[in-house]
């Protein structure tokens, strides 16, 4: 069996891409409550400081630290995103992958690249992308937008289940 994808990764398939792996891992999960958890606390504490002492310094700590928060998750992220997807210039050109079960072959201007499936160190499933790791910090990634129909994305997203997600079990 052989499927042939047109891909074309947009900046917002990029960044839809790590956002799903990022918030997929239970430890970033532990993380951001934890740290959702004591800007409420400190907030708390400080907003009962302020009434009691009304000085507003007090209350300083908390407000940082939220701004602060915001500030990485909602500008500082995205900006970094996005820079790093308009610095990788293969990323943004038009690809043919060719899936078989013996792995994927990746064909774009630039040239053409084989991966068996030795290579495929992870595959993810996200919402918006599906992603097979041929290294830890490097996946082909396929967005679910590039399939025909749903049939169509049933069918690879089985394919590759069963051909390139026990390759590393």
């Amino acid at each position: 069996m052989e499927y042939k994808i047109k891909v074309k990764v947009s900046e917002e398939d990029y960044k839809k891409f790590n956002y799903d792996t990022y918030f997929h891992k239970p430890a970033t999960i532990v993380l951001l409550i934890l740290v959702i958890l004591i800007l409420a606390h400190l907030s708390l504490i400080s907003f009962i400081s302020f009434r009691r002492t009304e000085r507003i310094s007090e209350f300083f700590p908390a407000i940082t630290l939220i701004f602060l928060y915001i500030f990485v998750f909602f500008i500082h992220w995205p900006r970094r995103l996005s820079k790093l997807y308009k610095s990788d210039r293969a990323l943004q050109e038009e690809q043919e992958l060719t899936l078989t079960e013996s792995g994927i072959t990746e064909v774009s201007a630039r040239g053409s690249f084989s991966y068996t499936c030795e290579d495929f160190k992870k595959v993810f499933f996200g919402k918006s992308v599906i992603s097979v790791y041929v290294a830890i910090n490097k996946a082909l990634l396929i967005p679910r937008h590039c399939f025909s129909s749903k049939e169509e994305e049933a069918q690879i997203e089985s394919f590759i289940k069963e051909h390139y997600a026990k390759a590393k079990k």
